[in-house]
């Protein structure tokens, strides 16, 4: 999870209680519906291969594989209900790590224990009427059991970890959505810098440039570097106000820091700012400027 620190931004979201958990709650929904269409097509790929591999040895064994593999992949699919609520309890956070690492290798013992108990009797309800013979696991072998657990581990760890990436981008998108509405409401910009969350009112900004998977942010007193992209940063510029201009592919200026605009040939120039900085105007964004070619 990426929690906000700062209450006002987490009041953002909504003023009502338990608003990660409804968070959680979507993310998780979506994520599993996503995962039982693979359940599905896991089950419809791993049966038409088999049947294909032992059709030429036994061909009335179609429709047992078919209903092992169903069976299997059906509780697999009830089973993953579990995992959500594992995470919730434990959550995977660095200063839960130990108890979080504990919990959830007892619900893997668990998840796995109900899938191969409601697997084997599933098959075991329908072989007799089925195929008219008696489905035999080996309850009372341990290799059996070792065999099952071994691809439950898997398959709980990678659903386990399926539904946290799914919750960490919900959480992203609805810290995207609030710091759209910090930008429209306090006209304020919320930046991601060195693990910290800093606020900065717009009129602050003097210039932005693009730095690879980051943006230098140009303040009175400091420029901060956050990981974002320029165009982002001036899409929430934007909603708090009209004060900045892009003047090049890599550049965002200040209207009101723009003290002379020096030509520099061939349809470029350069911006002489209040500070005494220079930052590049591209003939490509001449026109934003109204600056006649």
């Amino acid at each position: 999870m990426f929690p906000w620190h700062d209450r006002h931004m987490i009041n953002i979201f909504s003023n009502n209680a338990h608003t990660e958990i409804r968070a959680d709650h979507k993310a998780d929904t979506r994520t599993y519906m996503m995962v039982l269409l693979f359940v599905v097509a896991s089950w419809i790929v791993l049966s038409s291969t088999e049947v294909t591999e032992l059709a030429s040895v036994d061909a009335d064994r179609k429709l047992h594989i078919w209903l092992d593999q169903g069976s299997s992949h059906f509780v697999i699919a009830i089973c993953m209900l579990m995992i959500p609520m594992a995470l919730s309890k434990f959550p995977l956070v660095r200063k839960r790590i130990g108890a979080s690492f504990t919990g959830h290798i007892l619900a893997c013992l668990v998840f796995s224990a109900v899938h191969i108990l409601a697997m084997v009797g599933l098959r075991t309800a329908l072989y007799p009427s089925l195929f008219g013979e008696v489905y035999h696991f080996g309850l009372l072998d341990p290799q059996a059991w070792i065999y099952e657990f071994r691809k439950d581990a898997y398959t709980y760890v990678l659903v386990l970890f399926i539904f946290q990436t799914g919750r960490q981008l919900n959480q992203l998108r609805l810290e995207l959505l609030a710091t759209h509405e910090e930008a429209r409401t306090h006209q304020r910009i919320v930046l991601k810098s060195g693990g910290r969350t800093i606020f900065l009112s717009a009129d602050e900004v003097i210039w932005a440039k693009a730095a690879s998977n980051y943006v230098e942010v140009r303040t009175k007193h400091k420029t901060h570097l956050a990981r974002m992209t320029l165009g982002r940063l001036d899409e929430l510029l934007s909603e708090a106000g009209n004060a900045h201009v892009q003047t090049h592919r890599s550049y965002i200026v200040r209207r009101d820091a723009i003290c002379e605009i020096v030509p520099t040939g061939e349809g470029d120039a350069k911006l002489a700012l209040t500070n005494g900085e220079n930052i590049p105007v591209s003939r490509n964004y001449r026109h934003l400027l109204h600056i006649e070619s």
